[in-house]
């Protein structure tokens, strides 16, 4: 059964019959509704059904440990579209570019992974160096379009692929502003020895727009 909450000429959401209402970001949306599966249905997946989920397999590690960095990084690209969360838009996005291989020996391919998206200018040249206490990020400056560009703050993104310990994700999300040209990511002493594959991308603190990432490569702390 659907509810008119705000009234008979208010949004609608539940369902009717075969159909579902819905509200998102304030608008109203309908959808086929969905039918719960048998054991059956999920026995005779197609080979495509399997394939996708085997890479989600591959993938759900590491999108799971970046939640949190995702829900602020994605937020942008998922206002965009009529994707629910900004873990259905990680998921979606990576499914793409960040798998490598052939079925069944599917990997992630770390070059192709996304860690944010969004309209703003990407970081320029970047490098990195192991320290004590961590990664050294260096950039240069480009051309922004905007002054208030400058003002942009570093979102860096560490992640320890280490099986023997277990993977980790270190992260800040509003780090130095691009016109310091540096940051620093510290990284846990427990963690030295270990390779992190690292990236970087700018944000926005004044809005949900953010930069492309870059992968800046895998480095041992």
């Amino acid at each position: 059964m659907a509810r008119a909450k705000n009234g008979i000429l208010g949004m609608v959401s539940g369902k009717v019959a075969h159909v579902e209402f819905y509200v998102m970001n304030g608008k109203g949306y309908v959808r086929s509704a969905k039918t719960k599966k048998s054991k059956k249905d999920k026995k005779y997946r197609s080979e495509d059904q399997r394939a996708q989920l085997k890479k989600m397999t591959v993938l759900s590690p590491f999108l799971k440990m970046g939640t949190e960095f995702f829900r602020v990084s994605f937020r942008y690209k998922t206002r965009l579209t009529e994707v629910f969360n900004t873990a259905a838009t990680a998921r979606g996005i990576n499914l793409i570019d960040g798998i490598k291989g052939e079925k069944p020996d599917w990997e992630i391919n770390w070059g192709g992974i996304s860690v944010a998206a969004g309209p703003l200018s990407l970081p320029e040249n970047v490098t990195v160096s192991s320290t004590e206490i961590g990664f050294n990020f260096a950039w240069e400056l480009g051309k922004p379009a905007l002054s208030e560009d400058y003002d942009h703050r570093a979102m860096i993104l560490a992640y320890d692929v280490d099986l023997e310990v277990g993977p980790a994700c270190m992260y800040e999300l509003s780090g130095a502003k691009r016109k310091e040209l540096k940051d620093t990511i510290k990284i846990p002493a427990s963690r030295r020895g270990h390779t992190h594959h690292l990236f970087i991308a700018f944000k926005d603190t004044l809005s949900d727009e953010v930069s492309n990432s870059v992968y800046c490569g895998a480095h041992v702390f």
